[in-house]
């Protein structure tokens, strides 16, 4: 008479968890109701494989672990899905440590390479002047570098009033007054040739 071995509690979960292979939402349900390692790990893992996951589903599952690995994982199909700057602002901003630093390099290197349009990334550069301040000198010399415009300096300019911004606020008036001078001399000169033209 062949007697069957009952399956300890452990082989029941791994069984469980296997038979969600393929099932995306039944995955992360279970994940949202699961706190401890190593199961944790194993279904995040399992997730990641799959080929419907999507960038909501990424960036949730970028709060739920600290390791190393599974974190760069979590990127690099975050990158390969595609992500536009606005979502990489809500990273840098709503996220901390290793995801906040990994979102806003990636925000800067975009601006390197010329993928981002300077108008765009001077906009969410100035959020970051105003919402972020470990990262907001940093932020507002990337802004000089990209050389704004006047409406883009009024919105620094306007926030004299908040003590921490005064330095900032204080040297986008000057740069305002700059660009205003630099404005004008190029319409008289732009007149100028005119007249010349016509001697």
């Amino acid at each position: 008479m062949r007697i069957f071995r009952r399956k300890t509690k452990e082989e029941k979960i791994q069984k469980g968890i296997e038979g969600l292979k393929g099932n995306k939402d039944g995955l992360m349900l279970l994940l949202r109701m699961v706190s401890q390692d190593p199961h944790k790990t194993t279904i995040l893992s399992m997730v990641l494989k799959e080929e419907n996951v999507t960038l909501d589903d990424l960036e949730y599952l970028l709060v739920l672990t600290q390791k190393q690995d599974i974190l760069r994982q979590i990127r690099e199909i975050i990158l390969k899905i595609g992500i536009d700057p606005s979502e990489l602002l809500i990273l840098f901003l709503n996220r901390t440590g290793d995801t906040s630093d990994w979102a806003y390099e990636e925000f800067l290197s975009r601006i390197n390479n010329g993928i981002i349009g300077r108008d765009h990334a001077i906009r969410i550069l100035l959020k970051v002047v105003e919402e972020d301040p470990p990262r907001r000198t940093n932020a507002w010399n990337k802004i000089k570098e990209l050389r704004p415009q006047k409406n883009h300096l009024r919105i620094m300019a306007d926030l004299e009033g908040k003590i921490e911004m005064n330095g900032i606020a204080a040297e986008a008036q000057n740069l305002m007054a700059k660009t205003g001078k630099r404005n004008a001399l190029k319409k008289v000169k732009k007149i100028a040739d005119l007249i010349k033209g016509q001697d």
